[in-house]
């Protein structure tokens, strides 16, 4: 008995010795009887090292706070000594395992089982990290991102989609994705959904409109994918792209690109017709200077035609500020004042109130002032207009700074940002796509260019034009110009102007003989020598003849464009080698032309745009006549 007691002693010595993981055997008193190789092995303690477990606590915990901790929990009321517990020990060598430990009571002696989690603990942090930094990626991801299960309930949302459609994560948890989807495209995205089920295909891509809170529609490119999820079996994970901006660029370039087709046809005509306009107007004026002779139904019949010319005028100087390449004629402006005198022009008479926003030191911009008082004006008569009972239209301008940082298609750069809001019936849904196309009006009696030109003027400033708007509360047009580098306003010319002296030569270069007729016929009549040329050859070899020299002209009139010869600029540039001081003043139908922009560059002393009025003629006469 006492043989075979000693064999089985021999074998657990033997099992212990060599099992795995580290063991130790304590007795009643907390003494240390044995501790297996493991136990060396992974720990580095011989049972010297630790002959108890006072001494082991110390060694194995050797932070203090750590110790109260586990002596904290130990003493808890129905805290049960066999249960696996976790604990960070200490190595001989300095280094900290994580390990599970877990007593047997076997008499009155204790077993202690030690198994080393410190990889598996690692890997579960790593794991941990990998998903909070996913999380984190996903949370902070400016596109929505949805998890719906298979009947399309969502089971979680990203922090964008709750910030993008203004809603709180109880609000849109467990309920249907199509509650916050335009009924317009309910039946695409169930079609899209079948597809998937069908395993046809697993990936989608299309374009929907999402429902915010406010009721408002936010279109969106959806990618959605079939997925295995843990709990839910197949889910449909969703990514949800905000593509305002986009279509708004994409708006941009479909406006600009029709706005460039009317300059095109307009420039196209703009000659021609200016021309026509300049014999009809000029010889209209021509009969009002001897109105007296006229009876009083006649004089009315001259008014009407006069005005119907300007009119006339004014809508093809309209068309053109849409062609491509030309430039505003610029300069230094007080922008505050121009809009202040804009607006009080339009509004004079109406029942509407102005409330002006405007600080004293708004930087100056470099403008061409009769065409941005134009946008002001179509703008502040929308404004008045939405609100025939009357309302309130504030105007507020402020210096912001655009950078890269900015989704709108400017440069980076101060800004002045003018804000015209009202309190009128706003634009619906349906329309606001279309409030800048050529043409289109809800108005009776609108054009539908008034916009457009606004919008294809501030363009051409290097600016931009947005708006925001909701039916029946209101319309808030935002225009965009750039601040000039040159903050000094140009100084007036004096108004003491010398009277028209009678006498001197004038040559007029234009290819339409109506335009000859007229010019000589008031030029005449005002008592200067007018010759008349077609081709700007002619008027070189005149100048260059020995009666030009000895008899030289005082002013010369010249029109850009001549079909069958040199033009303007080319005829300029040649004859100033002859007379570099000679006066020359380029007049031209097309009013887009960068060379009456910057008429200074190419030679000019001064410009007139076609048809022109007699007291335009009389005050260029007048000005550079001496």
């Amino acid at each position: 008995m006492q043989d075979e007691f000693s064999i089985n002693s021999t074998r657990f010595q033997k099992f212990f010795d060599y099992f795995p993981l580290p063991i130790v055997i304590t007795d009643e008193n907390g003494a240390f009887i044995y501790v297996n190789k493991a136990y060396n092995n992974n720990l580095g303690y011989s049972l010297e090292d630790t002959p108890n477990d006072q001494v082991w606590s110390m060694k194995a915990y050797p932070d203090i706070e750590y110790r109260k901790q586990i002596l904290t929990t130990i003493n808890k009321p129905g805290y049960n000594p066999y249960a696996p517990r976790e604990r960070k020990i200490k190595c001989k060598n300095g280094e900290v395992l994580e390990m599970i430990l877990q007593d047997i009571q076997i008499g009155n002696e204790s077993l202690t089982f030690f198994r080393d989690i410190t990889e598996q603990r690692k890997s579960e942090r790593i794991a941990r990290q990998g998903n909070l930094e996913y999380r984190t990626i996903v949370e902070n991801l400016r596109d929505m991102i949805f998890l719906l299960d298979e009947n399309l309930v969502i089971k979680r949302i990203n922090k964008a989609g709750k910030i993008s459609l203004g809603y709180s994560e109880k609000e849109m948890l467990e309920h249907s994705a199509l509650d916050f989807i335009s009924k317009k495209d309910h039946n695409l995205v169930q079609k899209m959904v079948n597809i998937k089920r069908r395993r046809k295909i697993n990936l989608t891509l299309y374009e929907i409109d999402l429902l915010s809170k406010n009721n408002s529609f936010i279109p969106v490119e959806i990618l959605s994918q079939i997925i295995d999820h843990d709990v839910l079996g197949k889910a449909i994970l969703v990514i949800a792209r905000d593509i305002t901006q986009r279509k708004k660029l994409v708006e941009e370039k479909l406006r600009q690109k029709n706005i460039e087709s009317i300059g095109f046809l307009a420039g196209g005509i703009a000659h021609d017709f200016n021309n026509i306009l300049v014999s009809i107007m000029g010889n209209i004026d021509l009969l009002k200077l001897d109105e007296n002779s006229f009876t009083q139904e006649q004089r009315e019949i001259l008014e009407d035609l006069f005005s119907a010319t300007i009119q006339a005028r004014d809508l093809v100087r309209n068309l053109m500020s849409f062609s491509k390449g030309g430039s505003p004629i610029r300069k230094i402006s007080d922008l505050g004042k121009l809009i202040k005198e804009t607006a009080n022009f339009a509004l004079r008479g109406s029942n509407c109130k102005l409330v002006y926003q405007i600080p004293v030191n708004l930087p100056l911009v470099d403008i061409d002032s009769t065409q941005i008082s134009q946008v002001f004006h179509n703008l502040i008569l929308n404004a008045r207009q939405a609100m025939p009972n009357g309302g309130v239209i504030t105007i507020v301008a402020k210096t912001i700074e655009i950078n890269s940082q900015s989704y709108l298609p400017l440069k980076d750069g101060n800004y002045i940002l003018i804000s015209i809001r009202d309190t009128g019936v706003g634009i619906s849904i349906e329309n606001q796509s279309r409030i800048f196309s050529p043409y289109f009006t809800t108005k009776p009696n609108g054009t539908g260019l008034g916009l457009t030109m606004s919008y294809s003027i501030i363009k051409k400033h290097n600016g931009h034009i947005t708006f925001n708007s909701r039916k029946d509360y209101g319309t808030e047009f935002n225009v965009y110009i750039p601040v000039s580098d040159v903050q000094v306003l140009p100084i007036k010319e004096t108004q003491n102007k010398p009277k028209i002296k009678k006498l001197g030569k004038i040559a007029i270069l234009d290819d339409e003989p109506s335009i000859h007729v007229f010019l000589k016929r008031i030029l005449s009549k005002w008592g200067y020598t007018v010759d008349s040329f077609y081709r700007g050859e002619d008027l070189i070899v005149e100048l260059s003849s020995s009666s030009a020299k000895s008899e030289p002209y005082s002013l010369i009139f010249m029109d850009l464009t001549i079909p069958a010869g040199l033009g303007g600029k080319e005829t300029n540039s040649k004859i100033r080698v002859l007379y570099p001081n000679l006066n020359v003043v380029v007049f031209s139908g097309y009013s887009d032309d960068p060379v009456i922009a910057n008429y200074r560059d190419y030679g000019f002393c001064d410009y007139m745009l076609k048809p022109f009025k007699i007291e335009e003629l009389e005050r260029i006469c007048e000005k550079w006549i001496s």
